[in-house]
């Protein structure tokens, strides 16, 4: 007959409900003991299977009731750890997207600073503070855009003016 794995945590679990539960006894405050698993639908079986009498604690010296109430204490708290998990990556998700956008910001309020001074008459004499800024943002544009690449030869250009036949 094959084994089901199912009837009881592993020997390991048995030392961590143990000491889970003598905490309970003495009255400390509980901390997350289970292991994260994927999910907690076993051990929530167990618990019902504990509590109708089909199955005993590995460990004598737990009552059942005790055993069943102290997994179920450590289901609680796996989950209570798990949605604090969850929105601590909420928040981390939300303020990275926030930096994102004040960045966006940022680079289209600069942009719009450059093309408002590129119109302006001063723009185009070197010498002037004008012209010097324009030609220091017109550096930094290129340095952050990379080399230009070069276009394809005969691509898409027509023939102007010279006819075949």
């Amino acid at each position: 007959m094959k084994h089901d794995d199912r009837e009881m945590p592993s020997p390991g679990w048995e030392e961590r409900i143990e000491a889970a539960y003598q905490r309970i006894r003495a009255g400390l405050p509980p901390v997350p003991w289970l292991p994260n698993l994927p999910t907690l639908t076993g051990l929530r079986r167990q618990v019902r299977r504990a509590r109708a009498g089909v199955i005993a604690p590995g460990n004598p010296r737990i009552p059942v009731r005790a055993w069943a109430d102290t997994l179920e204490q450590g289901i609680v708290m796996n989950m209570l750890e798990r949605e604090e998990l969850r929105k601590q990556l909420e928040e981390e998700k939300r303020q990275e997207a926030e930096q994102q956008q004040r960045v966006l910001e940022y680079n289209r309020w600069w942009m719009e600073v450059y093309r408002e001074l590129k119109r302006m008459p001063e723009a185009s004499d070197p010498n002037s503070e004008i012209g010097a800024q324009v030609l220091a943002m017109k550096r930094e544009l290129r340095k952050l855009r990379g080399r230009p690449r070069k276009r394809a030869k005969g691509r898409g250009r027509s023939t102007r003016g010279s006819d075949p036949e």
